[in-house]
């Protein structure tokens, strides 16, 4: 199990704000949190660099450019024999 991080209620409040929007600001966080810009992008800087945020996701909505079903498809293959 890997090592667990403590965050504290300001942090999981920012979290939360960026999960239901990752492009918040950090005005915007710090507005709804009650603290400063600067102790956001602390806050942000600490979670990014232990881990606890890893990523930024964009997702592209393909019934937007005119796909009507969308299919994804996987294939694993394995070899009959040594010499192939």
């Amino acid at each position: 199990m890997p090592d667990q991080k403590k965050i504290d209620e300001t942090d999981t409040k920012i979290l939360k704000i960026l999960f239901k929007e990752s492009r918040t600001s950090f005005t915007e966080i710090a507005r709804e949190c009650k603290i400063s810009v600067g102790a956001v992008r602390k806050r942000y800087k600490r979670l990014w660099k232990t881990g606890i945020i890893n990523g930024e996701i964009m997702q592209v909505n393909p019934s937007s450019l005119g796909y009507k079903c969308i299919v994804n498809i996987g294939v694993t293959t394995a070899r009959e024999n040594e010499n192939e």
